[in-house]
């Protein structure tokens, strides 16, 4: 085993052989609440702007690193941490889909980790048409009870997450979804430069798509195209079908150029379902929008291409 992976294992260890005594610090809601929000989109989409905005803006439930790294004993710690666990600083600032701040909103991937394992041909993906729905008995029992402790709704962004949307509908029948779409093609763009950055830019980054191991070999613009593709065409069917009436889309360009135009719209959709706003707003009149096209011409042709031909694959079945 990689050393670099001991931490990593020992903790998932130890919040294994912790979990049972979380039980004890579960809460029974005394009153139905509001259904929990996640956000879905492929990575550099927006969705940290869109997490952060919503959390500045409503009233909302949302973990924390502290608890992320507990999730073996998720409702204990978050009793613990409630008191830290109200309006987030309102900075924005963030690098690559991590908030500053320790007790800012997280991605939480090792509470979710538990429930959606990453498997060797479908990565991060689990398919809500073969899911054995006895694995996730106690999923929306303990989401219910850290709703209650925090009296909140509750949020959720996590891209590893975001692309088994569908089977998160079946598990949560009330849940809402807000699906960010921007450009495919900046989109690629912006992953392509993170790869760059890397010490060995032929290692995957983020989100991990059905069969991605089948990509390796290919192009670096040609693995980003199919993984944004899938990131976001798998999520957008599978909501079709388990989540209907249940999910709006969100453009990533109106969200930075009228952010409180675009959150005085939540308002209308999440208001309905019991969210609550604060009172007073900390939100500024608009975010710089990257939407300059900066690679090779030729490069953004071929993805253009790639992309297209992908556009009817979606549709079939993913085994």
């Amino acid at each position: 085993m990689d050393e670099r992976a001991l931490p990593r294992v020992a903790l998932e260890g130890l919040n294994r052989l912790l979990h049972p005594l979380d039980a004890f610090f579960r809460v029974k809601p005394q009153q139905s609440s509001p259904p929990p929000l996640f956000i879905i989109g492929a990575p550099r989409s927006g969705t940290t702007l869109t997490y952060q905005l919503l959390t500045q803006h409503f009233k909302l439930g949302y973990m924390t690193a502290p608890v992320a790294y507990t999730c073996g004993v998720a409702n204990l710690s978050t009793r613990a941490l409630r008191p830290w666990l109200g309006r987030p600083k309102s900075g924005f600032e963030s690098h690559y889909g991590q908030i500053t701040g320790i007790f800012s909103p997280s991605e939480h991937h090792n509470y979710w980790a538990r429930w959606f394992p990453e498997t060797v041909d479908l990565g991060h993906y689990s398919d809500p048409y073969t899911a054995d729905m006895a694995r996730f008995e106690g999923l929306e029992t303990d989401l219910a009870s850290l709703s209650a402790i925090l009296e909140r709704p509750l949020i959720f962004k996590n891209l590893y997450l975001s692309i088994s949307a569908g089977l998160v509908a079946r598990i949560l029948p009330h849940a809402r979804f807000l699906i960010i779409k921007r450009d495919p093609l900046l989109v690629c763009q912006s992953i392509l430069r993170r790869r760059e950055q890397l010490p060995d830019p032929r290692k995957w980054w983020s989100v991990k798509p059905p069969h991605y191991r089948a990509w390796l070999d290919l192009p670096l613009w040609q693995q980003v195209a199919r993984q944004v593709f899938y990131a976001n065409a798998l999520p957008s069917r599978d909501l079709a079908c388990f989540a209907r009436g249940r999910f709006t889309e969100v453009d990533y360009v109106e969200v930075c150029r009228q952010p409180r135009v675009w959150l005085d719209r939540m308002e209308g959709w999440l208001g309905s379902f019991g969210y609550r706003t604060y009172s007073k707003s900390r939100i500024p009149d608009q975010f710089p929008v990257s939407d300059r096209l900066a690679i090779a011409p030729t490069t953004a042709k071929e993805i253009r291409c790639e992309l297209a031909d992908l556009e009817g694959e979606v549709h079939a079945r993913v085994h």
